[in-house]
C-alpha cells in the first residue's frame, strides 16, 4: 500500500489525508497479524513515500524550498523510488517510512532535535543588545526598513502587487489562510529562526506585526539592514537582563522583564496584606457528568476518570441524527457528552411549585435553583436567615448572578405545535435567576448571564463588583448547561465545533474539537472581614477579576492572544500577584488545534513580563474529564480549584 510521509509527520491543513494514512499503515500491521493466525494469506505492508519529483501529486516551488530548509527533505528522483520499493519489499516488515534530502537534517527531525539557528551570530546579538541604544534617526531607519521588507515578503507569498498592500489594513481583507501563514512564517524563520505559530493571529495587520519585530528582534534587525549607526550607553536593567538570558534557539526573548511594572507588583503584594476588602467563597456545591455532589466529583477528578459516554436515550435518539461524515448535510457527527443524571428528577411542592408549572420550567431553571438552596445549606446559611425582613432583625441583601447560554428547551414546544397540539414552553434565561430570588426571598441583583463559554466566570466577576460596590452584602454565583435537544449539537456539526473522537484533549496533540458537557455549580459570595466576623468556612479567596473582549481578530471564531494577555494581566495586577508566585493555573483549554495554542502564547506573554523562569506553574483543564460545560464551564474550572486546595 502507498501510505505518506504525512502520516508520521502530520501535515497542517491536510489532518483528512494524514489520518487515512495513519490508517493504512495500522490496517498493514493489522492485517498481518491475521495472517499469522492463518485467518488471512500472503504478506502486507504500507510505504509511507515522500514526494516524487514526476508524481502526481505536486507542490509549487516556495514549498519545496520550505521543506528543504525545514526538515531537509526533497522530491525523491523517480530511479531512486523505484530502487526503494525493491529494497522495502524484500524486508519483513508491516510499515516503512522513506525520506528523500538532506539525512542530518532528516534524522534530527525525525529524533525531535533542533538545531541551533544563527548561532554563529549569537554573541555578537547579545553585545549589540549589552552596549547600544539606537539613535532617534535609526529608529525611524528600522521602522521603515521593517515594513518595507514585511510588506515585501507579504507580497511575494500572497501575490497581491507591492503598490496595492496597506499595511494599515486587517490581514483577513487579503483573505490569508492557513496555506499562506505557513509560508509567511517560514520566510521569516529564514531570517529570524524559530517564531511563534500564531504570529498572525496575533497581530491583524503587517503595521502590527513590525513594531512587534522591531520591539523583539530589534538587534536581529540591525544586522539583516546592516545599520551600523548605534550609539553607545548605558546598560539598563532591561538589556542586562535580556544579556544574561538562558541560551535560546530564538534569539528574541518577547516582552523581556518590564522592571517597573515588577516594582509595583511587589509594592502591592507587600499591601495585599489587607484582606478586609477581598471577596471570599463559603459556600460550595455543584453536579456534573457522573458526580451528583462535590465529593463525587473529587473522587473522579483523583481517579482520572473520564465521565464522557454516547448520548442517552433520554435526550434523544442519536441514531437518527448520527453520521461520522463530517459534511453530511442535516447530520451530526459526534455522539459524545458529558451528561448528568437525573436531570428530570424534581420535587416542585418542596419549592412550592405545582407539578404542571414544573413541566414547563426549563430543567436549567430547576437545576439550578436544587443548587441554589445546596450552596446556601453548604456555607451554614438559610433562606429564613438571608431573605427580606428576616424574622431575626437581620437586613442582609443577596445578589444571584448565573451564567445560562443555551434556550433550546422551548423547541419541544414548538415541534408539538406542529404536530397540531399546540404548546409553548420557558426558555427564558433571565428566570433561571429569577426563580432563585423569588423563592429564597433575595432582594439583592437577580441576573442571568450569557457572554457565550465564559458566562459562569463572567457571572462571578458582576457578582464581586456586585458586593464591591454594596449593591448585595451576599452574592450567589454560577452557572447551568444542560444539552436537551439535538438542535444544539447539530448547529455545532455544522461549525465543525464538535471533537471527532469523543474526548477535550485538553493541550493535547491533534484535538480537532470539543465534547459538550453538562454541569450546575454556585459558590456563595461574600466580604472577607465579614466572613471572618461571622466565623464561616472560607474555601478560597478571590482577589481580583478582570474582563474584556477579543475585539476584531483574524476571524470571528478565532480567539485574540493579545487581548487574552492583557486580561490576565490584568488581573494579576489588581491582585498584586507576581506570576512566579502561581504553582497551579485551571486553564480554559477545550482541545481545539487553534484555541490552546493561542492560549499558551496569552498565558507565556504574561510570564514573560516578570520572570525568565520555566516549568513553575502547572496548568490543566477539567473538561479533559467531564467536557466543555460551556456556560457552566468556569464554575467547574473553580470548584475543581478549590477542591485542590
Amino acid at each position: 500500500m502507498c501510505s505518506s510521509i504525512s502520516s508520521c509527520f502530520g501535515s497542517l491543513g491536510q489532518c483528512d489525508y494524514a489520518t487515512a494514512n495513519a490508517f493504512m499503515d495500522a490496517y498493514a500491521g493489522y492485517r498481518n497479524r491475521l495472517a499469522a493466525a492463518g485467518e488471512r494469506s500472503g504478506n502486507t505492508m504500507s510505504i509511507s513515500w515522500p514526494l516524487w519529483k514526476r508524481g502526481g501529486m505536486r507542490i509549487d516551488d516556495e514549498l519545496v524550498e520550505m521543506h528543504r530548509t525545514n526538515s531537509g527533505l526533497e522530491p525523491m528522483e523517480s530511479n531512486v523510488g523505484i530502487q526503494t520499493l525493491y529494497h522495502c519489499t524484500a524486508q519483513a516488515v508491516d510499515h516503512v517510512l522513506v525520506t528523500y534530502g538532506a539525512t542530518d537534517k532528516i534524522r534530527n527531525k525525525l529524533m525531535g532535535i533542533t538545531q541551533p539557528v544563527i548561532s554563529k551570530e549569537k554573541q555578537e546579538v547579545f553585545d549589540i543588545q549589552k552596549k547600544s541604544a539606537i539613535s532617534h534617526s535609526n529608529n525611524n531607519k528600522i521602522a521603515e526598513k521593517t515594513i518595507d521588507y514585511i510588506k515585501g515578503l507579504f507580497a511575494e507569498v500572497s501575490e497581491f502587487p507591492l503598490d496595492g498592500i496597506n499595511v494599515h489594513q486587517s490581514l483577513e481583507n487579503y483573505g490569508i489562510n492557513s496555506i499562506m501563514v505557513i509560508k509567511l512564517t517560514a520566510a521569516l524563520e529564514k531570517d529570524f529562526g524559530p517564531l511563534s505559530k500564531t504570529l498572525f493571529f496575533e497581530f491583524q495587520s503587517l503595521a502590527e506585526l513590525g513594531d512587534y519585530f522591531i520591539n523583539s528582534h530589534r538587534a536581529r534587525l540591525l544586522q539583516l539592514f546592516g545599520i551600523e549607526n548605534v550609539v553607545a550607553s548605558k546598560i539598563t536593567r532591561e538589556e542586562h537582563s535580556l544579556a544574561n538570558a538562558p541560551t535560546d534557539n530564538d534569539l528574541s526573548y518577547d516582552n523581556p522583564i518590564r522592571i517597573n511594572d515588577f516594582d509595583k507588583l511587589n509594592e502591592s503584594s507587600e499591601k495585599a496584606g489587607n484582606l478586609k476588602d477581598d471577596i471570599v467563597i463559603v459556600g460550595l456545591a455543584g453536579r456534573y457528568a457522573k458526580s451528583t455532589n462535590m465529593k463525587e466529583f473529587w473522587r473522579n477528578l483523583c481517579e482520572g476518570k473520564s465521565c464522557i459516554t454516547e448520548i442517552p436515550k433520554l435526550r434523544w435518539d442519536n441514531e437518527l441524527y448520527f453520521d461520522q461524515n463530517k459534511s453530511a448535510p442535516g447530520k451530526i457527527y459526534s455522539k459524545w457528552g458529558g451528561f448528568l443524571d437525573g436531570v428530570d428528577e424534581f420535587d416542585p411542592l418542596f419549592f412550592n411549585i405545582s407539578p404542571r408549572e414544573a413541566e414547563f420550567m426549563d430543567p436549567q431553571e430547576r437545576l439550578f435553583l436544587q443548587c441554589a438552596c445546596e450552596t446556601l445549606e453548604d456555607a451554614g446559611y438559610t433562606r429564613d436567615s438571608l431573605g427580606l425582613n428576616t424574622a431575626d432583625g437581620a437586613d442582609f441583601t443577596v445578589g444571584v448572578y448565573v451564567g445560562v447560554m443555551y434556550e433550546e428547551y422551548q423547541l419541544y414546544g414548538v415541534e408539538e405545535t406542529i404536530k397540531g397540539r399546540p404548546m409553548a414552553l420557558s426558555g427564558n434565561p433571565s428566570s433561571v435567576a429569577n426563580r432563585v430570588s423569588y423563592f429564597c426571598n433575595f432582594g439583592g441583583p437577580s441576573l442571568a448571564v450569557d457572554s457565550m463559554c465564559s458566562s459562569s466566570l463572567t457571572a462571578i466577576h458582576l457578582a464581586c463588583m456586585g458586593i464591591r460596590n454594596a449593591d448585595c452584602d451576599f452574592a450567589l454565583a454560577g452557572g447551568v448547561n444542560v444539552s436537551v435537544h439535538y438542535n444544539k449539537y447539530l448547529m455545532l456539526s455544522q461549525g465543525n465545533f464538535l471533537s471527532s473522537k469523543g474526548r477535550c484533549e485538553s493541550f493535547g496533540s491533534g484535538g480537532d474539537g470539543y465534547v459538550p458537557g453538562e454541569g450546575v455549580g454556585a459558590i456563595l459570595l461574600k466580604r472577607y472581614s465579614k466572613a471572618i466576623e461571622d466565623r464561616d468556612h472560607i474555601y478560597g479567596i478571590i482577589r481580583a477579576s478582570a474582563i474584556n473582549h477579543g475585539g476584531k481578530s483574524n476571524g470571528y471564531s478565532v480567539p485574540n492572544p493579545k487581548a487574552q494577555s492583557k486580561v490576565i494581566e490584568l488581573a494579576l495586577k489588581r491582585a498584586g500577584v507576581n506570576p512566579r508566585e502561581l504553582s497551579y493555573l485551571e486553564a480554559h483549554g477545550t482541545g481545539t488545534s487553534l484555541g490552546d495554542p493561542i492560549e499558551i502564547s496569552a498565558l507565556n506573554k504574561v510570564f514573560r513580563n516578570f520572570t525568565k523562569d520555566n516549568q513553575f506553574c502547572a496548568i490543566g483543564s477539567v473538561k479533559s474529564n467531564i467536557g466543555h460545560c460551556e456556560s457552566a464551564a468556569g464554575i467547574a474550572g473553580i470548584s475543581k480549584v478549590l477542591l485542590q486546595i
